[in-house]
């Protein structure tokens, strides 16, 4: 049976029957994929954010240093990764590098913040503050840690009422061949 005799069938049944399943159908069957949309398009963000995460702190951990220009070049290729979402005004990436000194608690050597999102950093915010790290994850004197964060506001295509989702990653990279990976500029 062809779409157009299927249709020229529907309508002239005049039982209606049809016509009332039908009605009653479309509007399941288009919630359903609507929020099947922005359900998928939500999972793919965060396994794009995990991804730039991963990726800007592992980079990171394998510089000796690091200044302005070299940063901007990480934050170019974190973009890339999560292209086709855009880190922009809607997004906040913040990499941290952390330091345990001998016989104190983990402190913050150095970060630097981008992105239009004002999001503060779970980790801790400004130079020398002391650092609030994940339970299970420690220091010894001396160890540094490099992480990255992701924080990214993404605002539903289809489901507007449940309103905007944050989404918050990191990912945490020891220094590869450096004690610690110093920061050079602003």
């Amino acid at each position: 049976m062809t779409l157009r005799s299927l249709l020229r069938r529907m309508w002239s049944d005049r039982s209606g029957a049809l016509l009332v399943e039908f009605a009653i159908a479309i509007p399941i069957l288009l919630s359903v994929t609507l929020i099947g949309t922005d359900t998928a398009r939500m999972i793919l963000l965060q396994q794009k954010l995990d991804r730039a995460a991963v990726t800007l702190a592992d980079l990171a951990a394998q510089a000796e240093s690091l200044d302005m220009t070299d940063i901007g070049n990480l934050l170019t290729a974190v973009g890339r990764i999560a292209d086709p979402y855009p880190l922009g005004p809607q997004s906040a990436i913040v990499l941290t590098s952390v330091r345990k000194p001998a016989g104190t608690s983990a402190i913050i050597d150095w970060q630097q913040v981008s992105g239009g999102l004002s999001a503060a950093s779970e980790i801790g915010v400004g130079d020398g503050a002391t650092a609030t790290l994940p339970a299970g994850f420690s220091l010894l004197d001396g160890q540094t840690v490099i992480v990255a964060e992701v924080f990214y506001e993404l605002e539903p295509l289809f489901l507007t009422e449940f309103g905007t989702q944050s989404i918050y990653r990191r990912a945490f990279y020891r220094p590869r061949y450096v004690e610690a990976v110093t920061f050079n500029g602003g």
